[in-house]
């Protein structure tokens, strides 16, 4: 799989939620650049005791830190399912709103 087409892969999967994917390059090799607002990320603690709808309501746009993380394993094991050289996690920030995978 070449990498536009591992990057189109990764933004399928990531349809729908407030992160955006992009092929990132530089000396040491190429990362799959995920990035997102970190007001775009919340807890279901935050909202404890809303009504379903409210909440749906107030979360519009944005995606929970369960499913961030979990989006971000599913993420990887496709792009390491996928790309034919090797995969590590490059170096990331989560709680900024960064995750790389370095792709070799």
């Amino acid at each position: 799989m070449s990498d536009k087409e591992l990057l189109e892969g990764v933004e399928k999967l990531l349809q729908d939620t407030p992160i955006e994917a992009e092929l990132e390059y530089d000396y040491e090799g190429n990362d799959v650049l995920l990035q997102w607002s970190i007001g775009s990320v919340y807890s279901l603690d935050e909202f404890e005791g809303y009504e379903e709808e409210d909440l749906k309501e107030e979360t519009e746009g944005m995606i929970e830190l369960d499913e961030l993380y979990s989006l971000l394993s599913k993420v990887y094991k496709f792009v390491r399912r996928n790309h034919k050289r090797p995969v590590e996690e490059g170096y990331s920030k989560i709680d900024e709103g960064i995750y790389r995978i370095r792709i070799h």
